[in-house]
């Protein structure tokens, strides 16, 4: 059961034909999908991530966030992230501003608003899209 449970945690972050390799022969990314991989498949109640994919770009990000939805289902998790894409599937949002919560809600609740989340929300999109015209 365990090692089935590896090798599915393996195949969702895209690491399945590096399971063998030596730590030190993988990138900072794919160290982190192996760090991700290694949590999933320890199948906790309650997961908690801060920055999980700060080393993966944006199209490998989005692609790990849809993929942990999937394997976490109704689990609680907790995501901490200065990427405002990165928390997008999140079922709820919270803004926090100087140790507070300053918004609280859905992404499109928090974007209709128009306020902190909104604006950082657009600052980083317009980042990305720049970076994929170039």
């Amino acid at each position: 059961e365990i090692r089935r449970r590896v090798d599915e945690c393996l195949e969702i972050v895209n690491m399945t034909k590096y399971a063998q390799s030596s730590p030190s022969k993988l990138s900072g990314g794919q160290k982190q999908r192996v760090a991700i991989a290694s949590v999933l498949a320890m199948n906790p109640e309650i997961l908690i991530l801060d920055e999980p994919t700060a080393s993966l770009d944006a199209v490998a990000e989005s692609e790990m966030y849809e993929k942990f939805k999937d394997i976490i289902g109704s689990k609680i998790s907790i995501y901490i992230s200065h990427r405002m894409a990165a928390v997008k599937f999140c079922d709820v949002v919270a803004v926090f501003n100087e140790g507070r919560i300053d918004e609280y809600g859905t992404h499109d609740e928090l974007i209709s608003k128009g306020g902190i989340y909104a604006d950082m929300f657009e600052k980083q999109s317009m980042y990305y899209r720049e970076e994929a015209e170039q």
